[in-house]
């Protein structure tokens, strides 16, 4: 189940262009739903050099009953994940074989600038530039996800909820 009022999306590129100090992105290049594995000397798949842009989006609330629960409204920290999953499908549907952590990041309500509208909301984007990604042994090509999963910090025995899945092709 979802985080509510939280909004998230994921998409790798193959390049994002920065401003000359770095502080903004100028553009993002060939977004990209299959990918090439290189294949190395011991017969294992590995994937990398692109980049993942996560875009959240977190919305207050005007229902009070609501904003106990609401991470903006309660000037929480939520932390986020970034795995890339491989999927195979099984009697119960899509099952997960093997993940890897892409990126592990906390969005700090408290510290971070909250704009108004109609309701109080904050806009943010994470670029998780990707090195090199070793793929299990075993049916190392097919289909994966790249998702996003979130959680409140403060709630440390919750599970993770997952926010946004991305298809990814693995292909040799």
């Amino acid at each position: 189940m979802c985080m509510r009022s939280v909004n998230a999306t994921v998409t790798p590129y193959e390049e994002v262009i920065f401003s000359k100090d770095g502080l903004q992105v100028l553009a993002c290049k060939n977004p990209f739903g299959t990918i090439i594995a290189e294949k190395s000397e011991d017969g294992l798949y590995s994937i990398g050099n692109f980049n993942v842009v996560t875009d959240i989006n977190l919305l207050g609330t005007k229902n009070e009953n609501n904003k106990a629960d609401n991470v903006l409204e309660r000037k929480g920290c939520m932390e986020v994940m970034i795995l890339i999953t491989k999927c195979e499908p099984s009697k119960q549907g899509l099952e997960k074989k093997s993940s890897a952590l892409l990126d592990k990041f906390d969005v700090d309500t408290a510290k971070l600038p909250i704009d108004e509208s109609c309701l109080p909301f904050l806009n943010y984007q994470r670029i998780t530039n990707v090195g090199v990604v070793k793929l299990s042994a075993e049916n190392a090509l097919g289909d994966y996800v790249i998702k996003v999963v979130t959680k409140r910090k403060e709630d440390d025995d919750t599970a993770y909820s997952i926010q946004s899945l991305y298809r990814l092709t693995v292909k040799a």
